[in-house]
């Protein structure tokens, strides 16, 4: 079985393994969470959403597999051909680096955007916001908002500082980010 891709191939320009390994945890999160990979990692979301690098050298001996997924796995390798360059465009802007091991909402929030609209593209029926049956980490995000100067957005991330928690939003005119006492819930 060909990968689709390996840890030990980045592992020296990266610096360490979850360094080496995090760009592929981040799609297999991301895949995850869209009902496209195995169930396997579905039953472990939370794990994968806290250290997506670490865990694919803990789950998947640092290597992305066919296997790893049940969706097509074409699919698969045209999503994760389309996802590697923009990852790296985005992450060098954002950091100055090709590895890392973590990265901040926004950043993360863009590359989902980018993976759901080649998704789309090329699967017009999938549901882009299909989302594992257990919740990632910050079950506050991707819950649309509106606030009084910035209209309506979608919350990408939150954090609690000091008891006020902060949303990250995507709106029309960009990234924000406010406090959770300035927005309401959007009904659908």
């Amino acid at each position: 079985m060909l990968t689709i891709d390996r840890g030990d191939s980045h592992y020296d320009d990266a610096g360490g393994w979850a360094e080496a390994c995090f760009h592929i945890g981040l799609f297999l999160h991301w895949a995850t969470r869209r009902g496209l990979a195995a169930p396997r990692h579905a039953a472990r979301i939370e794990q994968l959403s806290r250290a997506p690098g670490a865990y694919v050298v803990q789950a998947c001996d640092g290597k992305l597999l066919p296997d790893d997924f049940d969706a097509a796995e074409s699919l698969i390798r045209t999503l994760y051909g389309a996802y590697l360059p923009h990852y790296d465009r985005t992450i060098r802007e954002a950091t100055g680096s090709s590895y890392v091991a973590g990265l901040d909402d926004a950043v993360l929030a863009d590359i989902e955007r980018f993976l759901d609209r080649e998704l789309r593209r090329l699967r017009p029926d999938a549901e882009p916001h299909a989302v594992a049956s257990k919740p990632v980490a910050q079950p506050a995000t991707r819950r649309r908002v509106r606030h009084p100067k910035f209209g309506e957005g979608e919350v990408t991330g939150a954090t609690t500082e000091g008891g006020r928690t902060k949303l990250t939003v995507s709106f029309e005119g960009g990234l924000r980010t406010v406090l959770a006492s300035f927005v309401v819930d959007v009904e659908d």
